[in-house]
């Protein structure tokens, strides 16, 4: 905190001493709200309704979990977050020994993602959330000498929670037609996916965030 104090004793006029300064204060904002909530004395007011995997509270083997659990509680509080990101654990890029990484890696996503859906009904919390999981890039849909896969154009995005539209919501990629590079084809562009659920659950016009938003299309994502 006094590193924060230091920064943001003086208002500059530059910008970026003023972004800094924007940045530590913020900063200093977010770390006073949260210091009541901090673990001490092994007494955590954070702790979950349910039992995540890896323990009793959820330490320990999935650290994806870990901040899922720690997510639900924040989102229990009056602190007004709207948007958050958790980043998956492991290594999904599967160039060697995909069958046994990806097995591994994807079970802990779903065990944390079942683990925090169950937390957030357990709070109540469910008609107010929206989780969507994508991936930054996919795999080429042949293996390699490696027993793994290349980098990609297949990639997948999902919506969870009480108030996501149920089924498959855009074509599947047809493994018997791939691109003139052999990679899957893509059936929906990724900004229409963004696009939609701007408007469709935070309210927000996608033109003001994304570039030619009007031309990538929509997908009813929320029920």
């Amino acid at each position: 905190m006094e590193h924060y104090s230091a920064i943001a004793a003086r208002r500059p006029g530059a910008p970026g001493p003023a972004a800094v300064f924007g940045s530590a204060r913020q900063s200093q904002l977010v770390a006073r709200t949260l210091r009541p909530y901090v673990k001490h004395d092994d007494v955590d007011p954070l702790a979950p309704p349910v039992t995540y995997p890896g323990g009793e509270n959820g330490e320990g083997t999935n650290g994806f979990a870990e901040n899922l659990r720690y997510l639900a509680a924040m989102l229990a509080l009056p602190l007004g977050i709207r948007v958050a990101t958790v980043a998956a654990p492991g290594d999904f890029d599967t160039h060697d020994d995909q069958a046994k990484t990806l097995v591994e890696d994807l079970g802990k996503v779903s065990e944390g993602l079942s683990a925090f859906q169950t937390d957030l009904d357990a709070r109540g919390l469910a008609d107010r959330v929206l989780t969507i999981v994508w991936t930054e890039f996919g795999r080429r849909p042949k293996e390699n000498s490696s027993s793994g896969t290349d980098h990609g154009a297949g990639g997948i995005a999902w919506v969870m929670g009480a108030r996501a539209r149920g089924g498959l919501l855009t074509p599947y990629p047809d493994l018997n037609f791939f691109d003139p590079d052999d990679n899957l084809k893509v059936t929906i562009d990724f900004r229409a996916v963004y696009a939609s659920l701007l408007e469709q659950w935070m309210g927000t016009g996608a033109d003001e965030v994304l570039p030619d938003a009007a031309r990538v299309g929509r997908v009813q994502l929320v029920a």
